[in-house]
């Protein structure tokens, strides 16, 4: 059963609800519009650091105050966001100095993510935070390492109000990311020793005097008789407040009215409903930001094209479209000789396939020229002298007699002579047909790869342009948004500089289509090629018989 006081809220609840927060959310185009252009961007490589940036401006479109926070490592900053949460958030070990950027939001899923600089993300528990923030061991390092900024979520009343943007504690030099300041609209900075002055500190105040970030100095409440930050004219321009970290703590573990009213708690939280902006002045801030992006955008658009691999893959298919005549013309001429080579392929098949006895090798012989003329005249004298004997020893001799051995004997000298110049002219054949096969094979190959190559360029130049498509339709999508945004001379101006992107490549890529179909090669050359080159040499048969 539920008891009254459990239906009240705490000291510190009260306070923390009455901070302002009267909702309002600014709507670009339609309300899926920015969100397409976002996806489309995140498809491609280059452009991924582009699509990161409109989706801050998506996330920052929600009106909640963002407040940074800065501190050295003295200043126990991360002790503060424990206590102003009135929760163990932040690890606290060594003052509370913080590593790492990190943004501390509201959600009611609770969890870390850990944001790297190359797009990879890993999630992990709320107790998990020391693993980056000051944990110095290896493996915290080597976590560390590439990290953008941590995305710490945390259900808490007060972060449906406000968005904490903490930067890692300093030693000698501040430094605050560049989107961290374009998204803030005030600063918290919190010291508790004598202010350095150091000239990184004062150029962070300028920038922030400059762009408009409302500053308080959280002052920790000392004994000395020198106050923490000096009185001049510079630091006079900032707001100034005592506060106790001590009292505050006390006070939340006590849930006291006099302690938070000392530690100055309700001025905090009043400085932060005062600096929320207005509905008319958070529009002009979130637009304002959405033509930055459009700037970056074009710039982007601009960059792209005028270097690899788009500017390559649009030059190769420009020069097909502007000449694309002669490359039908040039593949044509290739097919042909491809054709006249696999022809005469054909042409020694049928001729060497027919020597296969003496005879047809005599014919081929002297119809043919070859390297060894003198070997090949030996060859046909022999073969004279042989069927001439041939013919004398049938025309006396009808059956061979012991007698007549001599007469058989000197026949048969000559015809062993004769096989013998047979085998050495078949082993030439063997080598000139051998030739002749691997000859006209490379020259096919040759013809077939230069082609193919051209073919392959083509095709690798049409996949490196259509992986543009998102972005081409992240710019169109962009084009019209802005076309429907009320007209003013920034709009207009970024409307007739993204139209003037030479990003239209998708003619190319049509033309390219409509006509790679002309620009074939036959495939099955090799093969054809192997097959009569295996058939040609496994059938030369020559015989010594007549």
């Amino acid at each position: 059963m539920i008891n009254k006081s459990q239906l009240q809220f705490s000291r510190y609840e009260q306070r923390i609800n009455l901070i302002n927060c009267e909702e309002f959310k600014v709507e670009i185009g339609k309300e899926t519009q920015l969100q397409s252009i976002q996806k489309n961007l995140r498809k491609y490589t280059h452009t991924r650091s582009t699509a990161k940036k409109l989706a801050e401006i998506i996330e920052d479109s929600n009106d909640d105050l963002k407040v940074l926070l800065v501190g050295d490592v003295h200043s126990n900053k991360s002790i503060f966001i424990n206590e102003l949460l009135n929760r163990q958030i932040m690890p606290i070990e060594y003052h509370g100095i913080s590593l790492v950027n990190s943004i501390i939001r509201f959600g009611e899923i609770e969890g870390v993510t850990a944001h790297f600089f190359d797009g990879q993300v890993a999630n992990f528990g709320l107790d998990q935070i020391e693993l980056f923030a000051v944990s110095e061991t290896f493996s915290s390092q080597i976590m560390r390492e590439g990290l953008d900024h941590l995305d710490i979520v945390v259900n808490h009343e007060l972060l449906k109000k406000i968005t904490l943007f903490d930067t890692p504690s300093y030693r000698k030099s501040v430094f605050v990311k560049e989107n961290f300041l374009s998204r803030i609209q005030a600063a918290v900075w919190v010291v508790n020793r004598p202010f350095r002055g150091l000239p990184s500190e004062r150029a962070l105040l300028t920038k922030l005097e400059q762009n408009n970030k409302e500053l308080v100095f959280l002052v920790e409440n000392s004994n000395e008789s020198k106050p923490l930050i000096e009185e001049t004219p510079f630091y006079n321009r900032f707001l100034k407040l005592s506060f106790s970290l001590e009292k505050l703590k006390q006070a939340n573990e006590l849930d006291d009215d006099a302690l938070y009213d000392q530690c100055n708690l309700n001025e905090l939280l009043s400085f932060f409903s005062e600096v929320r902006l207005s509905e008319e002045k958070f529009n002009e801030v979130i637009i304002k930001r959405f033509f930055e992006w459009v700037d970056r955008f074009i710039c982007e658009l601009t960059s792209i094209t005028s270097r690899d691999p788009y500017a390559e893959a649009y030059g190769i298919l420009k020069e097909f479209k502007d000449f694309h005549l002669d490359f039908i013309e040039s593949f044509n001429e290739k097919k042909s000789e491809i054709i006249g080579l696999q022809q005469r392929l054909v042409d020694i098949k049928k001729t060497y396939q027919s020597l296969e006895i003496g005879h047809q090798l005599m014919k081929f012989l002297s119809e043919n020229e070859l390297d060894d003329q003198p070997s090949i005249k030996k060859l046909m004298k022999l073969q004279e002298n042989y069927e001439q004997e041939l013919r004398q020893y049938r025309r006396n001799h009808k059956t061979i007699s012991e007698d007549q051995q001599y007469a058989f004997k000197s026949l048969r000298s000559i015809e062993e002579k004769l096989h013998a110049e047979f085998e050495k002219r078949k082993m030439e054949i063997f080598h000139s047909v051998q030739h002749k096969l691997i000859y006209i094979e490379n020259k096919i190959l040759e013809i077939q790869t230069q082609s193919e190559y051209k073919v392959v360029r083509l095709q690798r130049a049409s996949k490196r342009l259509t992986a543009f498509n998102p972005v081409a339709e992240a710019k169109n999508q962009t084009f019209q948004l802005l076309n429907e945004l009320n007209a003013t001379e920034e709009s207009n101006n970024l409307t007739v500089r993204l139209k003037n992107v030479n990003f239209d490549y998708q003619k190319l890529l049509d033309f390219y289509d409509e006509n790679k179909s002309k620009l074939s090669i036959p495939q099955e050359t090799t093969e054809n090629t192997q097959s009569i080159y295996k058939d040609v040499l496994e059938k030369i048969q020559l015989s010594e018989n007549n």
